[in-house]
């Protein structure tokens, strides 16, 4: 999961401006956190937005307090679906790969120097396709096969509860979604909370028995996959040229 944040005026290092920062979340990583201030002092400053105690996943957490300091709208991908179902399309750009995600007004190109294109900058997109031999490329450092951490109580609750939170608010935002989670699961009370305790529980103690078997050697699998020949299409976007100043 990645969060990217504008930056005006940019970094720079050397020679070089950085105009984006990426922060890197993985999704099943959850915090519990406190504001240091009292609940007036919070109440008065943010408005709602945010409440001395919260609890959610790392992004989320992350989303909801960028969006309650800077008071600027957080920008997700839409109902753009590749073909392997995640919401960007894998590209290049000269020599270096990246991921390109298309959003409400434009794209944004993820690499170690992002870039950001609105819309009505491009002129057209050329399309062309190309029989490539594409190897299968596995992420070094993480066996897909491992058993997945289990989530806590709280994120049990919310997966279960998402969809009835978005019916009885329709058009929430993913950051307001969040807060009235967190205001749902504050006011729940101590029995219903020991429901998700005991499911949090139980996951616990299978992801321990996964992980004896995997360590034991049960759960390796083979990181080796054969090259696939797939048909792979370049994309090329031109920007709109800019007429200089002074001209008629």
């Amino acid at each position: 999961m990645f969060f990217v944040i504008s930056l005006d005026p940019p970094i720079k290092q050397g020679q070089t401006r950085y105009h984006f920062l990426i922060l890197l979340f993985s999704k099943d990583e959850d915090i519990s956190l406190t504001l240091n201030m009292n609940e007036e002092e919070v109440e008065k400053r943010f408005e709602g937005r945010l409440t001395k105690n919260m609890s959610g996943s790392l992004y989320e957490m992350v989303s909801r307090v960028m969006k309650a300091l800077v008071n600027r709208k957080i920008t997700v991908p839409g109902n753009f679906q590749g073909h392997s179902g995640a919401q960007c399309i894998t590209c290049s750009y000269k020599a270096s790969s990246g991921l390109l995600y298309p959003l409400e007004r434009g794209f944004i190109y993820i690499h170690r120097l992002p870039m950001h294109t609105c819309f009505d900058e491009i002129s057209f997109v050329n399309f062309v396709a190309d029989g490539l031999w594409v190897p299968t490329q596995v992420k070094k450092g993480k066996d897909p096969n491992a058993p997945k951490r289990p989530m806590s109580a709280y994120m049990l609750w919310l997966n279960a509860s998402r969809e009835k939170i978005k019916s009885d608010h329709p058009g929430i935002s993913v950051t307001d979604l969040s807060k009235k989670a967190g205001e749902i699961w504050k006011g729940m009370s101590k029995e219903k909370k020991e429901e998700w305790d005991r499911k949090a529980e139980d996951a616990r103690r299978e992801y321990e028995k996964a992980m004896k078997e995997y360590e034991g050697g049960r759960g390796e699998s083979s990181k080796r996959d054969k090259s696939k020949k797939k048909k792979k299409v370049k994309v090329k976007m031109e920007k709109k040229s800019t007429p200089s100043r002074g001209s008629s």
